[in-house]
């Protein structure tokens, strides 16, 4: 599933009594016109449809889904900034009870702006699976403060580097210790704060 990129007309995920993890579907980018997440009674979140296209899906359907408490997902948001045909979300967990729930909840997600990786703050690979490579550049050395917050902004990793020299610096992190899922980490000098998306399979 992880490389599953396009699905032609119509995109379904129902009636699933175990489905717990959707998060493999994570290079899906094209869902053809209908989505639904609908009747999948162990599912909890939809991270793993993030990088869906808006402009691919046409009528929306979320409901049904008892233990579902996370929609908060970035192709959601932007689709429900401006959807395109119909749009049901109900009888899911708390949060995600309807569009407007949804959408109140997507306001905590950085923009696009601050999401824009620039050649200063590189992450490596992404999506990954247990390390992950951060490379990053400070022009006045000094404190380096790292935090990795999941999609409601609770952060779940901090390091801080202390006495940096000014130049390109590199660090593996070791993020075995958080479940799969989609988060913000951001870079804090004390010249600049930078925020990209990290995706842990």
């Amino acid at each position: 599933m992880e490389t599953l990129a396009s699905v032609g007309g119509e995109f379904w995920i129902q009636n699933n009594e175990q489905l717990t993890d959707i998060s493999s579907l994570i290079s899906l980018i094209d869902v053809g016109e209908n989505m639904g997440v609908i009747y999948n009674n162990s599912l909890t979140t939809l991270d793993g449809l993030d990088n869906i296209i808006p402009e691919s899906i046409f009528n929306l359907n979320i409901h049904n889904n008892p233990l579902l408490t996370n929609c908060v997902v970035e192709s959601i948001c932007n689709y429900l900034l401006n959807p395109a045909g119909e749009v049901q979300i109900y009888d899911n967990d708390s949060s995600c009870n309807s569009p407007e729930e949804v959408l109140d909840a997507c306001n905590i997600i950085p923009s696009v702006e601050d999401l824009a990786l620039e050649n200063e703050f590189q992450i490596f690979p992404n999506p990954c699976y247990e390390f992950v490579t951060i490379q990053y550049l400070t022009y006045d050395g000094g404190t380096l403060i790292f935090d990795l917050m999941d999609i409601s902004g609770v952060k779940v990793k901090t390091l801080t580097i202390n006495n940096l020299k000014p130049g390109i610096h590199e660090m593996e992190i070791d993020l075995s210790d958080i479940p799969a899922g989609v988060y913000f980490c951001t870079l804090k000098t004390i010249d600049r704060t930078q925020t990209s998306k990290l995706v842990k399979l």
